[in-house]
């Protein structure tokens, strides 16, 4: 008798000690948790973070993305470096616009959809083509002016007796500078695309599509899985098919269509379908309004921090 009644003594003792252990420690870690809570707070020039766990906008330097106000571009589009989206672009789902080399623009009304990879080199061909033919031009300038001033002054060039008259020598200067100005607007014109991404206005991109430092000119359609390489120029009222590939410095004429890799000419554009390209842009362009106002600029991921702030007694 007296052995169980020790043992239940023993039992309640053990059990009581128990519970005020609990009670105490549960005491001390509700004081510690108070006392970190208010011991935090938050500085005045904390980084907002953006909990989305991807960036927008990358800004590169100097550089940061310029997007127009009525532009959509969607939430996990990436846009670094030197790219501007202008009024009424639209920028769609998983699109990469990487302008860490050169610029990158899309005009106006225009739409880079899904999965399109957008970039820009240091230089392209016809910047270097454009070297050598300006070399050219200066040699042959020189042979001219040269000639010029022998024909005005009617000496002989290699006779250090011979003084040319100053109005003999102005005369051939300008003339030279005369070539010169001609010379140059016309090589400009034939030449001289520079390295940078230009996707001018009502310009349609088909998903998955990859442009590296080409001219897009207004109004044209590039189909789906297609790759513009370096150099390369589209000009205006132009069809490019689903799947084409143009090489690097190949130029596709206006109002004709273009398919195959590498890309050929196929046929020449009726006026009507001239008249459709602007339309799929314009109405691409109505589309993306409907997007544009269900994304909000950022996720609302945010609603949930601020809650679990609030939990815990910190000052959102």
């Amino acid at each position: 008798m007296a052995t169980a009644l020790a043992r239940i003594a023993r039992k309640s003792l053990t059990t009581t000690t128990a519970l005020s252990l609990n009670r105490h420690f549960a005491t001390e870690t509700a004081a510690a948790a108070t006392a970190s809570s208010k011991s935090i707070t938050p500085s005045a020039d904390r980084v907002k973070w953006d909990y989305r766990g991807q960036r927008q906008i990358i800004p590169l330097g100097q550089w940061l993305p310029k997007i127009a106000v009525d532009a959509y571009v969607a939430p996990n589009v990436v846009l670094a470096g030197q790219v501007t989206v202008y009024d009424g672009a639209s920028v769609w789902n998983g699109a990469v616009l990487r302008g860490d080399l050169n610029k990158i623009t899309v005009g106006f009304c225009s739409n880079v959809q899904e999965r399109c990879v957008v970039h820009a080199a240091w230089n392209s061909p016809t910047e270097f083509r454009d070297l050598i033919v300006e070399f050219e031009a200066i040699s042959v300038l020189g042979i001219l002016l040269a000639a010029c001033h022998q024909k005005y002054c009617n000496v002989d060039m290699y006779n250090e007796n011979d003084v040319c008259n100053d109005i003999n020598l102005t005369k051939s200067l300008l003339y030279a500078l005369h070539l010169l100005y001609f010379g140059w607007l016309s090589l400009s014109r034939r030449l001289g695309l520079p390295a940078e991404t230009s996707i001018e206005r009502y310009v349609t991109i088909g998903a998955y599509s990859l442009l590296r430092s080409c001219t897009v000119e207004p109004e044209c359609i590039i189909g789906q899985h297609s790759i513009l390489m370096e150099g390369s120029l589209l000009e205006t009222h132009s069809i490019l098919e689903a799947g084409s590939v143009v090489p690097p410095g190949r130029r596709i004429p206006t109002g004709e269509l273009w398919a195959g890799n590498p890309a050929r000419f196929v046929r020449t554009l009726t006026h009507e379908e001239t008249l459709e390209i602007p339309k799929l842009a314009v109405a691409i362009n109505d589309l993306s309004k409907t997007h544009f106002s269900e994304f909000l600029p950022y996720s609302t991921v945010y609603l949930e921090v601020e809650k679990l702030k609030k939990k815990l007694g910190i000052n959102v």
